[in-house]
C-alpha cells in the first residue's frame, strides 16, 4: 500500500473504474449519479462483509455484565451488547468455559450466566485499520451492486461474482492463517455454517 491514506471516496472510485464509470470527488457530487448510489450502499456493504468472516483487524474483546432488565422465558441473565457491535466470534463464562446456549433479540443477549467474556465483531468505520484483503473484497462488493445498478452487459457481471468469490475466499484464508489454533478448532462449527449461508447471502442479495 501507499502512504497516501485510503478514503472511502478511494474505495468508491477504484469500483467504479471496475466497471468504466465516471468518478467523485464526494457523496454530495450533485453531478455524478455514481455519488448518491455510493452514499447509500458503501455502509451497506461494509457491514454486510464484516458480518460474512471472523476479520482479525475488526474483533473486539469485551466483558459483560447483566443489566437490570427481567430476562425472558428460560433464561435468568440479560445483557446489552456493545455499541459498536457487529456478530459474535465466541462468549466465554467466567470459568473460560465457552458459552453454547444463549439468545441474541436486538441488541439483547440472554443466557443463564452471571457474567461473561465477549469476542465479536466490531463495527469498525476507519479504513486505516481495514486488512488491504477486505478493501479489496469491498471493492469489487461495490463494484458489483453497480454493475447491476448501471444495467451492464451479464458476462461483466458475471466476471465481476468470479472475482468477488476469489477474492473473499484468499481474504478469508489468510485472515485464517493469523488465527490462533485453539480458535479455529472453537470456530469451526460455525465457520463451516457461515460458509454455506454465505453462499445464499451472496446469491440473493448481492448477485
Amino acid at each position: 500500500m501507499s502512504d497516501k491514506a485510503i478514503s472511502k471516496i478511494d474505495i468508491c472510485n477504484m469500483a467504479i473504474d471496475k466497471i468504466g464509470g465516471q468518478t467523485i470527488s464526494s457523496f454530495e457530487d450533485k453531478n455524478v449519479p455514481n455519488a448518491e448510489f455510493c452514499k447509500r450502499w458503501y455502509d451497506n456493504l461494509r457491514i454486510a462483509l464484516l458480518r460474512i468472516h471472523n476479520w482479525n483487524f475488526a474483533k473486539k474483546y469485551i466483558t459483560l455484565t447483566p443489566n437490570s432488565e427481567t430476562p425472558i422465558i428460560n433464561y435468568s441473565y440479560c445483557y446489552d451488547l456493545p455499541t459498536d457491535y457487529i456478530k459474535t466470534v465466541n462468549i466465554f463464562t467466567t470459568t473460560d468455559t465457552l458459552l453454547a446456549k444463549y439468545d441474541i433479540v436486538g441488541r439483547k443477549l440472554y443466557c443463564n450466566y452471571d457474567g461473561l467474556y465477549m469476542i465479536y465483531i466490531s463495527d469498525i468505520d476507519n479504513i486505516s485499520q481495514f486488512d488491504p484483503l477486505f478493501i479489496d473484497t469491498l471493492t469489487i462488493m461495490l463494484a458489483k451492486s453497480l454493475a447491476f445498478k448501471t444495467n451492464l452487459k451479464s458476462d461483466i457481471k458475471s466476471i465481476l461474482q468470479a472475482e468477488y468469490m476469489s477474492a473473499l475466499k484468499m481474504a478469508q484464508y489468510i485472515d485464517n492463517k493469523e488465527t490462533p489454533l485453539q480458535m479455529k478448532f472453537i470456530d469451526q462449527y460455525r465457520q463451516t455454517t457461515s460458509d454455506s449461508i454465505n453462499l445464499l447471502i451472496d446469491e440473493s442479495i448481492y448477485g
